[in-house]
């Protein structure tokens, strides 16, 4: 699959993804149950498709040992974070705060890899939040007036803590690939690290493990664990390695605006100029972080 398509399904993927968590945070089912039943089933499935193709998925104790945080950052307690945030935001401001990680991947990608950015990226990560700014206006103009409550504040902050282990999960999945595991059994380890780190949290919490029987929250799990989580992060790395941290990370900038059709289409969500001026500014960045340069 080519680098474009690659990237529009992600985009589609993960903007639809949104809908999927709000199901699962509205089941009376605890956050932490729900995302390590996710990572756990989308787990089992990786592990089945590499014994069904017989892809090599055993790996050294030293690949084990790197891919142990990547679990930890990218398959676990940083969506843990996004679900908590999105017991109290609405998923459209969740997506806004996660945009910054184009930002922070920069940053980190400097500071952890020492791979410097051309400008193109940063005037496209710039025109993504711009973007996003736009459309979400009013949210944001209220939390610049004080008038949030103090479950949007701790929201907020659940979005910036998650998003900034998102980024570090997104530098150090290139340090696992560079290391010589590849993107299934970065997957398939990963996750399962993801999911037994959580569960061992809601035990500890005393959450009960049962989950919802309805159709709303069992689509809402299957979906997240087969497409959002084995689909869309085996392409998502895929990407990261061809294109690397800081233009995957426009990912995050994109899928926002899938999330706010999603909420137009299911939520009744009114749509304004705010919308339209900030998704052209949107799909503005996106073009110019995905042209080739030219030699």
């Amino acid at each position: 699959m080519t680098t474009v398509l690659l990237y529009l399904a992600t985009v589609f993927v993960w903007g639809t993804s949104w809908y999927a968590i709000k199901l699962q945070v509205g089941a009376d089912v605890a956050p932490e149950v729900s995302v390590a039943y996710r990572f756990g089933l989308a787990s089992l499935c990786q592990f089945a498709w590499a014994l069904a193709a017989h892809r090599p998925i055993r790996m050294t104790w030293t690949q084990h040992r790197a891919v142990l945080p990547l679990g930890a950052l990218l398959f676990g307690v940083n969506l843990l974070l996004m679900y908590y945030a999105t017991t109290t935001l609405s998923s459209g401001l969740v997506s806004v705060a996660f945009s910054i990680i184009t930002v922070l991947n920069i940053v980190n990608n400097q500071l952890v890899l020492k791979t410097s950015s051309p400008p193109t990226v940063w005037v496209a990560a710039g025109l993504g939040l711009v973007g996003l700014g736009i459309v979400f206006r009013q949210d944001l103009t209220m939390l610049w007036n004080g008038a949030a409550s103090a479950g949007t504040v701790a929201g907020i902050g659940f979005s910036l803590a998650g998003t900034y282990l998102a980024s570090l999960g997104n530098i150090w999945a290139v340090k696992v690939q560079r290391a010589g595991v590849s993107i299934l059994q970065a997957n398939a380890w990963g996750m399962m690290y993801g999911a037994a780190l959580i569960f061992g949290l809601a035990l500890l919490k005393g959450d009960s493990l049962g989950i919802a029987m309805t159709a709303p929250y069992l689509g809402g799990l299957i979906y997240l664990a087969l497409f959002a989580s084995v689909a869309a992060f085996a392409m998502y790395l895929t990407l990261l390695n061809r294109i690397g941290p800081q233009r995957v990370a426009y990912v995050a900038v994109a899928f926002p605006v899938v999330a706010l059709a999603i909420s137009a289409l299911l939520e009744d969500f009114q749509i304004t100029w705010d919308t339209v001026i900030g998704g052209t500014v949107v799909l503005a960045g996106n073009f110019l972080v995905l042209r080739q340069p030219k030699t």
